[in-house]
């Protein structure tokens, strides 16, 4: 017997790791986005308004960023779910969960458009967007290392 090995070829596995890895460092490079917006938020609440157009600069970096990696995610990540034991539901509430993403998005890019706000007003959204974000990563991440990480269970939903 050439390959005894369980599982999907080699290939497909090589594939699932890859499109894993692109998951988990898109959110590392949030991440890292996210810290330095924290920063600037923070250093505004103590006092340093002239850090407001930096902060609107690095928040509307971030949100690109997000947008970008949640189109990434529809079209590469939740495909590939989708074809997993189990994976259709699982697909299907990630994708259900853009919807309320993107209105957030919506709404702080409309926040960092408005130079009228007071930095220090926008200093405060910006740090309930970035933990937020790092709530729903999280979230995210333990269910896609979930469904790419474990057999499936017998009764479980295979389509």
């Amino acid at each position: 017997m050439e390959n005894e090995t369980i599982g999907p070829p080699k290939d497909a596995a090589a594939a699932h790791a890859d499109v894993v890895a692109h998951f988990l460092g898109d959110h590392a490079r949030l991440r890292g986005k996210s810290e330095v917006l924290e920063a600037l938020a923070l250093r505004v609440l103590r006092g340093d308004e002239d850090l407001g157009t930096a902060l609107r600069l690095k928040g509307e970096e971030i949100q690109d960023h997000l947008a970008a990696h949640m189109v990434w995610e529809e079209d590469l990540l939740l495909p590939l779910v989708r074809s997993l034991p189990g994976g259709r539901k699982v697909a299907a509430q990630l994708f259900s969960d853009h919807a309320p993403q993107r209105a957030r998005l919506a709404d702080c890019l409309l926040a960092l458009a408005d130079e009228e706000r007071r930095p220090a007003k926008l200093a405060k959204a910006i740090l309930d967007l970035t933990a937020w974000l790092e709530h729903d990563m999280l979230a995210e991440e333990e269910r896609i290392l979930d469904i790419f990480s474990h057999p499936p269970r017998p009764n479980s939903e295979t389509y």
